[in-house]
């Protein structure tokens, strides 16, 4: 059994329960593990796990509804400056403490650095990887957010030994990549499937942030039931239903409603495919990775995007739910066909650590 640092990205909900997942399935196998993680990464997993190490991390500056690159680069500098060194002190501490066989990282730029320098082998873990890893499609439009995400993935630690890209979509790998990557289906956390799926009255809405909140004048009024999460402090009003984080609740409103609107997070859209709901998504603008996840949302007819919400391209999606119900269930075991990921995960560790 290998000893093992697995790093997460602390932005974001999505790479802290891929990881919860995975960590709990190399812990079944026998394997140790340390893990490190930064801001909601690190809240979210030392809910369930003791062994979790806390660092700075970067994360996002957003202004009217995008991510402005500026401010972000400007702020993940600052902080650099001021907590950096403290970080790579505490790494290069649990390094030299625990003496790791493997690194696993869900896109932790700072792990991986120190790993390489150490001469540790390392696995990567990721969504983001497909950006620059895979043969994308994307509007003209959009080039210098791609040059921009590209750049940053293509030099996330581009020393890995093997990566693992998890996705609900499938473009081609590129050929300097096709020995060194595997492209797998969504890995979902364990409470997704102990939910009875139906279809009830209700629209779910989650975002991710309150700059969001043009969406909440686009339903109100709509002749529909909406259940929202992501405004804290918002009383019921009419139409809308304002419910408190819970994980639980949440997925059973998920399982059961008629379609869902939320940004273009690679999580919840995994988990809403998985119920068979269509999604009408609202991509944060500049960040690519979302812009791209509804951008093929789109193109395999599985809901409708709009970086500005509109009554009437809402309503499109409400009036063709059949539609797209048809067209996700008819792509859904694609999807969703995911060898046993554990095992291929198992193969590799057993190939970087002899």
């Amino acid at each position: 059994m290998a000893k093992i640092i697995y790093a997460v990205q602390g932005e974001g909900r999505g790479h802290s329960s891929r990881s919860k997942i995975i960590i709990e399935g190399l812990l079944q196998k026998g394997h140790k593990i340390k893990i490190i993680s930064s801001n909601k990464g690190y809240a979210y997993l030392s809910k369930f796990f003791d062994n979790v190490e806390k660092i700075m991390g970067l994360g996002f500056v957003y202004e009217k509804e995008k991510v402005d690159i500026l401010k972000t680069l400007q702020k993940n500098l600052n902080l650099g400056i001021l907590k950096g060194h403290k970080s790579l002190n505490l790494i290069n501490k649990l390094f030299s403490e625990f003496k790791p066989d493997l690194v696993i990282s869900d896109f932790e730029p700072f792990v991986p650095f120190i790993a390489n320098l150490r001469g540790v082998p390392i696995i990567s873990v990721t969504h983001q990887h497909l950006i620059s890893h895979c043969k994308i499609d994307y509007l003209h439009s959009w080039k210098d957010e791609y040059f921009y995400a590209d750049a940053v993935t293509n030099n996330m630690y581009w020393f890995v030994k093997h990566y693992f890209v998890t996705s609900f979509y499938f473009p081609e790998i590129k050929k300097d990549y096709k020995k060194k990557l595997s492209l797998t289906g969504p890995i979902l956390r364990k409470e997704v499937f102990e939910q009875k799926v139906k279809v009830k009255d209700h629209i779910l809405v989650y975002v991710t942030s309150e700059n969001m909140s043009s969406i909440l004048d686009i339903i109100k009024g709509l002749d529909f039931k909406f259940i929202i999460y992501g405004f804290e402090g918002k009383k019921n009003c009419e139409n809308l239903i304002f419910k408190k984080p819970s994980t639980k609740g949440f997925l059973k409103d998920l399982a059961q409603c008629k379609a869902v609107i939320t940004n273009g997070g690679y999580s919840l859209i995994s988990e809403a495919l998985y119920y068979g709901k269509p999604i009408y998504s609202i991509p944060i603008g500049n960040q690519f990775e979302q812009m791209l996840n509804a951008y093929y949302l789109e193109r395999m007819g599985l809901g409708i995007y709009d970086f500005h919400p509109g009554k009437q391209r809402l309503k499109s999606l409400i009036q063709g739910l059949d539609y797209f119900r048809y067209n996700i269930s008819r792509q859904r075991q694609r999807i969703f066909e995911n060898k046993n990921f554990l095992e291929l995960l198992g193969e590799k560790i057993n190939q970087f650590t002899k």
